[in-house]
C-alpha cells in the first residue's frame, strides 16, 4: 500500500475499484463510527486517524515526536483510529 493510507485514499485507491457500492458502504460506516464515537467519547475518530499518520510520518521522516501530543493521546489516537480499519474491514465482507 506504499503509506497512501490517509482516508481519501482509502476510498480512491483501493475501495473504488472494487466499485460505488463498497465506496458507499464504507462512507456510512466511517459516518455511523464516527458520529457514535462522538456521542461517547467526544471525539473525531477521523481526526485521530489523520493525526496517528501524520505523526508516524513526521517520525520516520525527521525523528519529531508528534508535537505536543502527550502519550496518552497518542494511545487515544491510536484506539480511534483502529475504528477505521475496522470499518474499511466492515465495509469490504460480503
Amino acid at each position: 500500500m506504499n503509506g497512501r493510507i490517509q482516508i481519501d485514499s482509502l476510498k480512491q485507491d483501493y475501495i473504488s475499484p472494487l466499485g460505488i457500492k463498497y465506496k458507499e458502504r464504507f462512507d456510512r460506516k466511517v459516518s455511523e463510527c464516527a458520529k457514535s464515537v462522538l456521542q461517547t467519547k467526544h471525539r473525531d475518530i477521523r481526526v485521530s486517524y489523520r493525526n496517528i499518520i501524520l505523526w508516524r510520518h513526521g517520525f520516520a521522516h525527521s525523528g519529531a515526536t508528534g508535537g505536543n501530543a502527550t502519550w496518552a493521546e497518542v494511545v487515544q489516537a491510536y484506539e480511534d483510529g483502529k475504528e477505521i480499519v475496522h470499518c474499511l474491514n466492515q465495509s469490504l465482507v460480503r
